[in-house]
């Protein structure tokens, strides 16, 4: 009897712009959009590590900036554990009863979304952040779908630039605060009004 198997889906590019037009937050933007696509996520959103808090930096989504935004404020939810055990973090359903993140929790439901899986982003073993997938339906997260989007981290992470890399996160802040000033509004919006 033969066995089925099933194709992997496609890997969409990160790398189709040119690297001049390419700063770090529209880089982790293309991540996200990738990402998102590749696992038929319903959104998508990354933070980077500025010291030992989670900064957000872009989403897909304001249900996504939203949530990124309650985990850079409470400094909880699936990002902040991904990034404190350098480790993919994922809940398959969280309308049903969970004590992790409360706030976050209830946020993510309010969204109209149920599930979320973290991977944090790292570049030789620093861990820089993290990326983070929505989904409207239950569902589970296997060990596959964190080894694309890890080899999507990995493509996005070579195409920042050298110098960028060295100083990473620190040096590329003024960068995605300049280019970024419409998110930083949104935002400061989002965490002013919980």
């Amino acid at each position: 009897m033969a066995q089925d198997t099933v194709a992997a889906p496609p890997v969409p590019e990160v790398t189709g712009v040119q690297d001049d037009f390419l700063t770090p937050g529209e880089v982790l933007e293309a991540l996200a959009h990738a990402a998102a696509s590749v696992l038929r996520g319903v959104t998508a959103g990354a933070s980077l590590l500025d010291q030992r808090r989670l900064r957000y930096v872009t989403a897909l989504s304001l249900a996504a900036a939203d949530l990124e935004c309650v985990q850079e404020r409470d400094e909880a939810g699936p990002g902040m554990n991904a990034v404190r055990t350098a480790a993919p973090v994922s809940a398959k359903d969280l309308r049903r009863p969970d004590n992790r993140w409360p706030r976050y929790r209830q946020r993510l439901v309010d969204h109209g979304l149920v599930s979320v899986t973290a991977i944090p982003m790292e570049i030789d073993g620093t861990v820089l952040g993290t990326l983070s997938i929505y989904d409207s339906a239950p569902r589970d997260w296997p060990p596959g779908d964190h080894a694309v989007v890890r080899l999507l981290i990995r493509a996005a992470m070579a195409r920042l630039d050298q110098a960028h890399t060295r100083l990473f996160p620190h040096g590329v802040w003024p960068e995605i605060a300049a280019a970024h000033v419409d998110t930083r509004d949104t935002r400061a919006e989002l965490i002013q009004h919980p």
